[in-house]
Protein backbone atom coordinates (compact mmCIF):
# COMPACT_ATOMS: atom_id res chain seq x y z
CA UNK A 1 0.00 0.00 0.00
CA UNK A 2 2.84 2.46 0.79
CA UNK A 3 4.42 1.78 -2.59
CA UNK A 4 1.13 2.58 -4.33
CA UNK A 5 0.78 5.81 -2.32
CA UNK A 6 4.35 6.81 -3.15
CA UNK A 7 3.71 6.20 -6.85
CA UNK A 8 0.56 8.35 -6.79
CA UNK A 9 2.19 11.16 -4.84
CA UNK A 10 5.27 11.05 -7.05
CA UNK A 11 3.23 12.26 -9.99
CA UNK A 12 2.13 15.42 -8.17
CA UNK A 13 4.08 18.55 -8.89
CA UNK A 14 3.72 19.89 -5.37
CA UNK A 15 5.71 19.81 -2.14
CA UNK A 16 4.96 16.91 0.19
CA UNK A 17 4.65 17.08 3.96
CA UNK A 18 5.23 13.64 5.45
CA UNK A 19 4.35 13.25 9.12
CA UNK A 20 4.59 10.31 11.49
CA UNK A 21 6.21 9.00 14.61
CA UNK A 22 9.94 8.35 14.85
CA UNK A 23 10.92 5.10 13.15
CA UNK A 24 7.87 4.82 10.89
CA UNK A 25 9.80 5.13 7.63
CA UNK A 26 9.23 8.74 6.62
CA UNK A 27 12.71 8.94 5.04
CA UNK A 28 12.13 5.73 3.07
CA UNK A 29 8.73 6.95 1.92
CA UNK A 30 10.21 10.26 0.73
CA UNK A 31 12.91 8.38 -1.18
CA UNK A 32 10.30 6.02 -2.69
CA UNK A 33 8.36 9.07 -3.92
CA UNK A 34 11.54 10.43 -5.51
CA UNK A 35 12.34 7.09 -7.17
CA UNK A 36 8.81 6.75 -8.55
CA UNK A 37 8.79 10.28 -9.95
CA UNK A 38 10.13 11.71 -13.21
CA UNK A 39 12.96 13.08 -11.02
CA UNK A 40 14.38 9.59 -10.41
CA UNK A 41 18.00 9.43 -11.48
CA UNK A 42 18.51 13.08 -10.55
CA UNK A 43 19.94 14.27 -7.22
CA UNK A 44 18.19 13.32 -4.00
CA UNK A 45 19.55 15.34 -1.08
CA UNK A 46 18.51 15.12 2.56
CA UNK A 47 19.11 17.85 5.12
CA UNK A 48 18.36 17.48 8.83
CA UNK A 49 17.38 21.00 9.84
CA UNK A 50 17.69 20.18 13.55
CA UNK A 51 21.39 19.36 13.19
CA UNK A 52 22.38 22.71 11.67
CA UNK A 53 22.98 25.84 13.74
CA UNK A 54 20.21 28.43 13.28
CA UNK A 55 22.55 30.93 11.66
CA UNK A 56 23.63 28.39 9.01
CA UNK A 57 20.27 26.95 7.89
CA UNK A 58 19.60 29.62 5.27
CA UNK A 59 23.09 29.26 3.78
CA UNK A 60 22.76 25.45 3.66
CA UNK A 61 19.39 25.65 1.91
CA UNK A 62 19.89 28.56 -0.46
CA UNK A 63 23.66 29.00 -0.72
CA UNK A 64 26.12 31.73 0.14
CA UNK A 65 26.90 34.32 -2.55
CA UNK A 66 30.29 35.66 -1.36
CA UNK A 67 31.73 32.14 -1.35
CA UNK A 68 29.93 31.08 -4.52
CA UNK A 69 28.48 28.17 -2.52
CA UNK A 70 25.37 26.52 -3.90
CA UNK A 71 22.77 25.47 -1.37
CA UNK A 72 20.82 22.23 -1.32
CA UNK A 73 18.07 23.76 -3.46
CA UNK A 74 20.46 24.54 -6.33
CA UNK A 75 22.45 21.33 -5.92
CA UNK A 76 19.29 19.27 -6.30
CA UNK A 77 18.22 21.10 -9.45
CA UNK A 78 15.88 18.74 -11.28
CA UNK A 79 15.92 16.34 -8.34
CA UNK A 80 14.45 16.28 -4.84
CA UNK A 81 15.33 17.68 -1.43
CA UNK A 82 14.18 16.10 1.82
CA UNK A 83 14.10 18.62 4.66
CA UNK A 84 13.94 16.66 7.89
CA UNK A 85 12.71 18.22 11.14
CA UNK A 86 11.42 21.44 9.59
CA UNK A 87 9.61 22.13 12.86
CA UNK A 88 13.01 22.88 14.38
CA UNK A 89 13.56 25.83 12.04
CA UNK A 90 12.97 29.31 13.40
CA UNK A 91 9.70 31.00 12.38
CA UNK A 92 11.75 33.42 10.24
CA UNK A 93 13.40 30.56 8.37
CA UNK A 94 10.09 28.71 8.00
CA UNK A 95 8.66 31.87 6.39
CA UNK A 96 11.57 31.97 3.90
CA UNK A 97 11.06 28.30 3.11
CA UNK A 98 7.33 28.85 2.60
CA UNK A 99 8.06 31.75 0.25
CA UNK A 100 10.36 29.47 -1.76
CA UNK A 101 7.75 26.68 -1.85
CA UNK A 102 5.05 29.11 -2.99
CA UNK A 103 6.89 30.98 -5.72
CA UNK A 104 10.08 29.00 -6.36
CA UNK A 105 12.41 31.93 -5.80
CA UNK A 106 15.20 32.39 -3.30
CA UNK A 107 18.30 34.48 -2.71
CA UNK A 108 21.70 33.26 -1.66
CA UNK A 109 22.91 34.67 1.63
CA UNK A 110 25.03 37.73 0.94
CA UNK A 111 23.69 38.51 -2.52
CA UNK A 112 23.80 42.19 -3.34
CA UNK A 113 20.77 43.68 -5.08
CA UNK A 114 19.48 47.15 -5.65
CA UNK A 115 15.77 47.35 -4.96
CA UNK A 116 13.33 50.02 -6.08
CA UNK A 117 9.90 50.21 -4.49
CA UNK A 118 6.79 52.15 -5.32
CA UNK A 119 3.53 52.92 -3.64
CA UNK A 120 0.38 54.68 -4.81
CA UNK A 121 -0.49 55.76 -1.26
CA UNK A 122 1.05 58.24 1.16
CA UNK A 123 3.81 56.40 3.03
CA UNK A 124 4.16 59.19 5.59
CA UNK A 125 0.53 58.71 6.61
CA UNK A 126 0.95 54.92 6.62
CA UNK A 127 4.04 55.27 8.81
CA UNK A 128 2.34 57.69 11.22
CA UNK A 129 -0.73 55.46 11.50
CA UNK A 130 1.42 52.37 12.12
CA UNK A 131 0.40 50.63 8.88
CA UNK A 132 4.01 50.33 7.74
CA UNK A 133 7.37 50.08 9.40
CA UNK A 134 9.03 51.90 6.51
CA UNK A 135 11.46 54.47 7.83
CA UNK A 136 13.23 55.43 4.61
CA UNK A 137 11.46 56.98 1.71
CA UNK A 138 11.98 59.72 -0.78
CA UNK A 139 9.67 62.73 -0.28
Amino acid sequence: MCVEQAQKLAMLSAPLLITGDTGTGKDLFAYACHQASPRAGKPYLALNCASIPEDAVESELFGHAPEGKKGFVEQANGGSVLLDEIGEMSPRMQAKLLRFLNDGTFRRVGEDHEVACRCAGDLRYAEESGRTGAKRHVP
